[in-house]
């Protein structure tokens, strides 16, 4: 977002969903607490001044119904992963509320690089000041 918040270009972000790639939205209130997390970023971004979740609609696989839910976030208050006053109830004033502000342990360092077609892919472990990191 820096591009544009750092020009003090009022900006919304749209599409986002708790898609995450993994599995562990369906863990016990993780689905809420990445929303939090979520809006808690958009909130404390200076300039951003909205944002809207993307329902995405697909035919349930009767096998899997589960598959995809992430993706609306309809379905998740319907299933109760969200509650549906959660938004009201919620502290979005401080960035990731439910870390405890231990940030530079859990998130990742952003460098800007440019990547390209050809980049090579690879994990690099972060180095950061006085954490010690855990590899699981």
């Amino acid at each position: 977002l820096d591009p544009l918040t750092s020009r003090g270009i009022p900006t919304v972000v749209g599409e986002y969903s708790l898609a995450t790639g993994f599995n562990g939205w369906a863990d016990r209130g993780f689905a809420q607490t990445n929303l939090e997390n979520q809006l808690s970023l958009w909130n404390t971004t200076r300039h951003v001044v909205g944002s809207f979740a993307w329902n995405f609609r697909i035919l349930v696989d009767p096998y899997y119904p589960q598959n995809y839910m992430e993706w609306s976030l309809v379905d998740m208050i319907g299933e109760g992963l969200v509650a549906s006053n959660f938004v009201y109830k919620a502290s979005l004033t401080s960035l990731c509320p439910a870390m405890g502000g231990n940030l530079q342990a859990r998130c990742p360092h952003y460098r800007g690089a440019k990547v390209l077609y050809n980049t090579k892919c690879e994990w690099r472990t972060p180095k950061l000041r006085g954490v010690v990191a855990i590899a699981r």
